[in-house]
């Protein structure tokens, strides 16, 4: 992330594309043009590299309270791994978010004898060229499970489906635009349906016929399979953490869970992994209405947004704040493993010296701004949350590696710090 933010234009990245299913391992080494961070700020660029993998661990739910109410009936316990959601293994939090907002649905479905699972993005039946018996049909389950919106914004799959959720043929779209974005998709799971499949589960419920099926598209559930194992909290040095990571993916046992979603056969466990109870994720507002703890950091939010005093930042906050509103979530705190981090000094000297040295570059050409610095104040505030979050250790490296950064730039030959001096005594 430093190297998109310091580097300039472009970024030599070097790694690995894992498919953790087919055992495999294949080499990359990209070179990436960077692009302006909007989240950041115009002055910042980035790859699109937000975070790196990490585990998403439940904490503490010793308080019933503290689980919410998305979350309270899906038998999950203190210290579950979040392992895989909906044909995805998980590896942060940005993720999981985007499998929670995206519009897709997991669909189980026997295909010559066979069950096949398929993640499918939905569409809105506005943007399908629907024949009129099919939309007939759609207009008759909306009726009879008393959806209250118009038929046109409601969803469904891009194929017609008859009374026993059998899939009849594919249907085209109206704008070439949405069949495009339909079409884009990174889901391993992405199998397309054909003609004669019959669909038997949407995201683990179980479904009996058309009705069912339309209504369970609508807010289509996300299925988890945690992972209770104590082995993931022993102490790691991260030296080796990306063995331990992939070490502690028992793939063996996932497929064995996955292969029976949503059919008579289900199996909730197998070794130390767990099949939750299917998740409706809802919105924040709406989570608000139902956790006090979160009505009260949504409402803390809002009140900040509404002190601001500038009309026009107001109202792009506002705006910021109403999509926010809006995301899905399951209202969980997750967090990460601990990763015994200690190098050797002289890795952390020869570390701390090589970003001082980038920075400063990118300043000098331009790559960052001055205004991005920050003063005696900053500094503070750095090794004060430092000190919170992470102990004394951090709090102290923090302090060392600030005092680098002040040695390094008094060695300068500019003639107001020692540097200078030194300059003159030498000529």
């Amino acid at each position: 992330i430093l190297t998109a933010i310091t580097n300039g234009k472009v970024v030599d990245i070097k790694g690995y594309k894992v498919n953790y299913f087919q055992n495999q391992k294949v080499p990359f080494d990209y070179t990436i043009k960077t692009y302006p961070d909007i989240a950041r700020g115009k002055d910042f660029s980035t790859i699109g590299i937000q975070m790196p993998a990490s585990y998403l661990i439940l904490e503490d739910v010793s308080n019933s309270n503290t689980i919410s109410p998305v979350m309270k009936d899906t038998e999950i316990k203190a210290k579950d791994r979040l392992l895989w959601a909906n044909g995805e293994i998980l590896f942060s939090n940005l993720q999981l978010s985007d499998i929670l907002n995206s519009n897709r649905a997991f669909l189980t479905i026997l295909r010559d004898d066979k069950i096949i699972h398929t993640n499918i993005n939905l569409v809105r039946v506005s943007h399908l060229k629907t024949p009129i018996s099919f939309k007939n049909d759609l207009d008759d389950y909306r009726y009879s499970q008393k959806i209250k919106p118009n038929l046109g914004e409601l969803y469904s799959l891009p194929y017609s489906f008859d009374e026993n959720a059998k899939v009849k043929k594919p249907l085209n779209f109206i704008n070439e635009t949405t069949a495009l974005e339909f079409s884009n998709t990174r889901d391993a799971y992405s199998v397309p349906l054909q003609k004669g499949d019959r669909i038997i589960a949407v995201g683990g419920e179980k479904i009996k016929n058309g009705r069912d099926l339309f209504l369970e598209l609508q807010n289509p559930k996300i299925l988890f399979i945690t992972q209770r194992d104590s082995k993931i909290f022993e102490e790691v040095s991260y030296k080796d953490m990306g063995k331990n990571f992939d070490d502690n993916l028992d793939i063996k046992s996932l497929n064995q869970i996955v292969k029976f979603l949503g059919t008579p056969d289900e199996i909730t466990k197998a070794n130390f992994l767990h099949l939750l109870k299917p998740v409706k994720p809802i919105s924040r507002k709406d989570m608000a209405s139902l956790d006090k703890a979160y009505e009260n950091e949504y409402l803390g939010i809002k009140r900040k947004i509404e002190a601001i005093k500038n009309p026009k930042e107001q109202q792009e906050a506002m705006r910021e704040f109403d999509q926010f509103s809006n995301q899905k979530v399951i209202g969980v705190a997750l967090s990460d493993n601990n990763v015994k981090y200690n190098p050797n000094p002289l890795k952390m000297f020869s570390g701390a010296l090589k970003n001082t040295y980038q920075t400063l570059v990118s300043l000098v050409t331009g790559v960052v701004s001055p205004k991005y610095l920050a003063g005696p104040i900053g500094i503070v505030q750095v090794v004060k949350v430092s000190f919170k979050a992470y102990g004394a250790l951090e709090a102290l490296y923090w302090l060392g590696f600030i005092s680098l950064n002040l040695g390094f730039l008094n060695i300068l030959p500019i003639p107001v710090l020692d540097g200078g001096h030194i300059a003159f005594a030498l000529f």
